[in-house]
């Protein structure tokens, strides 16, 4: 198995270009680079995105991972952060993977989907899903599709956040002929509105590790696929009776005694508030792989 590579990597820094792989990305309507950032006004739908022509990437990996930071204006249901494909045709031509920030699921969960030529679509809504995304605030998303474990899985910031299957198929099982930022195809969904900085797409598979440095990291900073991910600290501090608790990234888990059950605290998110009159005593930790 080859390791896994940066193929491409939009960094938005003045201009759409492409500084690993050459597939430069072309504007189209008002989307436009500014603040080292693609911006997005959203509209649609088709109206207003960036699209590339990744496809002998694609084609060539039966597992490819894409990740982004990016950031939501508003919240319109199933506007595409990306999504690559082809929708020349219906089903069972129909062939895609995307991210979707805000599903029109119950709850809006964000979500990603796998649609091979053969089949209908694969997605990870369906039950736990994460908690529905925020206008203002930056997120880091690292969508995989592993061919070998057969699963599409994604973190955001760092965590892992959902997971589906494939059916046994990869991404090297669809056509290619659309490729876009911030807009989708062949439904009529409406284009994103709000900005990206930076997009990356690997051939291979990044795992929760390789997510967790990259959050940590940001944007700017490229860490090689594999590196060993650095300790984990919880600062603690005492705020008017109660315990506030700070962590950098990872999944916060409880116990009543050192040694377990460890459990994780649903929707816990740094900073997190414990009161003191709580529980005589309890322990925490930060999940990361």
């Amino acid at each position: 198995m080859n390791p896994t590579a940066l193929a491409h990597r939009w960094s938005f820094n003045g201009d759409s270009n492409d500084s690993v792989g050459g597939a430069n990305a072309s504007l189209n309507g008002t989307a436009n680079i500014a603040s080292n950032q693609l911006v997005l006004p959203g509209g649609g739908p088709f109206a207003n995105f960036a699209y590339v022509d990744i496809s002998p990437t694609l084609l060539g990996n039966p597992s490819v991972t894409v990740e982004s930071w990016f950031t939501l204006n508003a919240l319109p249901n199933w506007a595409k952060l990306w999504m690559f494909g082809d929708g020349s045709v219906g089903e069972p031509g129909l062939s895609y993977i995307d991210f979707t920030p805000r599903a029109g699921n119950g709850g809006n969960p964000p979500k990603m989907d796998f649609d091979p030529l053969d089949a209908g679509e694969i997605n990870t809504v369906g039950g736990a899903n994460p908690a529905a995304l925020v206008t203002g605030k930056t997120y880091h998303v690292v969508s995989v599709y592993d061919s070998a474990a057969n699963t599409q899985r994604f973190y955001l910031n760092g965590v892992l956040a959902d997971s589906a299957g494939m059916n046994g198929e990869t991404v090297q099982q669809l056509n290619y002929s659309t490729m876009r930022f911030g807009s989708g195809f062949f439904f009529g969904d409406p284009d994103m509105n709000g900005t990206i900085d930076e997009m990356r797409v690997y051939a291979g598979v990044l795992n929760v590790g390789d997510a967790v440095n990259d959050y940590r990291a940001g944007a700017n900073t490229l860490v090689t696929p594999g590196s060993p991910v650095a300790p984990v600290t919880i600062s603690i501090s005492a705020s008017g009776g109660n315990v506030i608790l700070t962590w950098p990234v990872g999944a916060l888990q409880q116990a009543d005694n050192v040694t377990g059950p460890w459990t994780t605290v649903s929707g816990a998110a740094s900073p997190f508030t414990v009161s003191a009159a709580a529980a005589a005593k309890k322990f925490y930790r930060v999940q990361v792989e």
